[in-house]
């Protein structure tokens, strides 16, 4: 897959402010730094600065340099020059999660007022539908798509499924923060709840549809 850094100065500006931002902040952050919530926004663990100020932008960068690599070990790698476009959006998409999550920790060390209960649930939500409207753009791959034995083993499976899945994420996302904003105290429950019952149904279509599949009829015909 052939990178076209144009596509990639968006993903490099945010890396580059999270760090410049923990860099301004290092001198006078306190040494007991929130870095996780709970679903009622309540903070139940906490690090020191190393952690606190680092850690989002450390495993932001990891994620993007191993999103960039993993089309190079890829078997199926030439498959990604037909969704490179797709593949940039959602690797920028999970860049600036990470520059929201790491913004919202230096609200907390500010002790800004923010919508903590809120705001984790919403960036949950947006990120999966971000990720249903391109799934069904993705073509055959072993890492960023829905994987079964299935989708893996018939182009029809994995076509029709992507599909399914693409707008079952997307409604997915869309019910999450709609609870989050209408009904914070549940918004763990039905995040849970519509991951569950999305991977659920993408996994028992993707077989129905292989079994369907007159290739793979054909394939096992041959073979017997």
């Amino acid at each position: 897959m052939k990178l076209s850094w144009k596509g990639e100065v968006l993903s490099l500006a945010m890396l580059a402010a999270m760090f410049i931002l923990a860099a301004a902040t290092w001198s006078w952050a306190p040494d007991r730094i929130p870095v996780h919530w709970t679903f009622l926004g309540q903070a139940d663990r906490f690090g020191g600065k190393w952690v606190g100020l680092l850690g989002v932008p450390l495993a932001a960068l990891g994620l993007y340099v191993a999103l960039l690599l993993l089309p190079r070990i890829d078997p199926r790698r030439a498959n990604y020059d037909a969704f490179s476009g797709p593949y940039t959006i959602i690797r920028t998409a999970i860049v600036g999660v990470m520059l929201s999550l790491d913004v919202f920790i230096h609200f907390q060390i500010r002790g800004w007022s923010v919508g903590t209960r809120l705001v984790m649930p919403v960036v949950a939500g947006t990120i999966i539908m971000i990720f249903g409207n391109y799934l069904p753009k993705l073509k055959s791959n072993w890492f960023i798509d829905i994987r079964t034995p299935w989708t893996l083993s018939s182009e029809e499976s994995w076509r029709k499924t992507h599909q399914l899945g693409g707008r079952l994420f997307v409604i997915c996302g869309a019910v999450i923060v709609i609870t989050s904003v209408l009904a914070p105290e549940q918004a763990r429950v039905v995040l849970f709840g519509a991951m569950m019952s999305t991977i659920l149904a993408t996994t028992v279509y993707s077989y129905f549809v292989w079994r369907r599949d007159p290739l793979r009829t054909a394939r096992g015909e041959r073979e017997s």
